[in-house]
């Protein structure tokens, strides 16, 4: 199986991502034993912070809590918030984890503290504790799903698959429409080359979550592994609808096209990448075959010369574009010229090697 490559990307479902304010699981004052005026004070302060949090201001709740914590040092609970708080900026995540280190010592039980705890050290790449923390969390609260999905998550990215997916299944056990679970255990299925039960969980996910680009997206991709193709361009396009700069989608829809040399498509689906993403070279690649094909010979030749700046070392660039100046614009002397790199740079074409010793001065 290959490791896999979403863990910590943004632009999917499967970020961990920041510590959501809107998460916090409430304070249970019954452990703070008889309200002194302190105490009593510190829970308002406390009230006011997680008010201003969950409205975007950050700063002014970080300031209240900070003044809850002055009335009262032993708050655990204030140090959770002051940890999570903290944890929104990395210029302050060491401060995060102390806060949310001290949070547990007051209070072992407070199993969202380890939860946001974990969450912070997986930032910071410090995945056996993050387990550690993660595994606790579920001993003190066992149907902690968040908890359950962030250990599946962190379990995928350091490559312990069947423990990942064992986790996955478990949120799915009580959360059976989980999009996050669903996507990541198909992902990790169809990576697994078992086809049948990835596709199983992507048609669930697409049919709990219709607006789930990239579960459209796997699912088109899987469906074109199988040359099930008006289906997998209805997938595609289900995901470009959803998410319309979702680049892998409009590149993979185009690819499809030019296989089944629906030129216009495919043209207009790799131009969407390249505006999309200027430095998409394979995308410029398709372009310059996909315009010479259609008779735009100068749309071809910009986007081959465009794409070997973006990468002097591609050799496939120099070999089309020798091969364009060849066929197309019948000019052997350049033609010459882009096969002689391609050669430089390790291409292997014997047509090409035979043809530069016949023409070469």
């Amino acid at each position: 199986m290959k490791a896999s490559s979403h863990f910590f990307h943004p632009t999917t479902p499967c970020s961990v991502g920041l510590i959501m304010i809107g998460c916090l699981i409430a304070t249970a004052w019954g452990c703070l034993g008889p309200m002194t005026a302190h105490a009593h004070q510190a829970r308002e302060l406390y009230n006011k912070a997680v008010s201003l949090a969950l409205n975007g201001d950050i700063a002014s709740a970080t300031q209240h809590i900070e003044d809850a914590l002055t009335d009262f040092p032993q708050f655990a609970e204030a140090h959770h918030l002051l940890g999570v708080l903290l944890a929104q900026e990395p210029s302050t995540s060491s401060q995060a984890v102390s806060s949310l280190r001290r949070a547990i010592e007051l209070n072992p039980h407070l199993a969202k503290a380890h939860y946001d705890l974990g969450l912070v050290l997986i930032k910071q790449q410090q995945f056996t504790e993050a387990k550690q923390l993660l595994h606790t969390a579920l001993t003190t609260y066992p149907k902690y799903w968040e908890a359950r999905l962030a250990l599946a998550k962190l379990h995928e990215h350091t490559q312990a698959y069947e423990q990942a997916m064992q986790e996955y299944h478990a949120v799915l056990s009580n959360h059976p429409d989980q999009p996050e679970a669903l996507y990541n255990l198909a992902y990790l299925y169809e990576q697994d080359g078992q086809a049948s039960e990835a596709m199983t969980l992507l048609t669930q996910l697409t049919q709990s979550v219709p607006t789930h680009a990239d579960g459209w997206h796997l699912l088109g991709r899987m469906y074109e592994q199988q040359s099930q193709l008006s289906t997998a361009i209805e997938a595609y396009q289900q995901a470009i609808t959803n998410r319309p700069d979702h680049i892998h989608a409009h590149y993979d829809l185009g690819a499809l096209y030019q296989h089944q040399r629906q030129s216009g498509e495919a043209i207009e689906q790799f131009e969407t990448v390249s505006r999309l993403d200027p430095e998409h070279v394979e995308a410029l690649l398709n372009l310059g075959i996909l315009y010479a094909e259609n008779d735009q010979l100068d749309e071809a030749e910009h986007a081959y010369k465009k794409a070997i700046g973006l990468d002097p070392t591609l050799v496939e660039a120099y070999y089309n574009l020798g091969t364009f100046y060849e066929f197309y614009r019948k000019d052997t002397t350049q033609a010459l010229v882009q096969y002689q790199q391609y050669l430089k740079l390790g291409g292997k074409d014997e047509r090409i090697r035979s043809l530069t010793k016949q023409i070469a001065p």
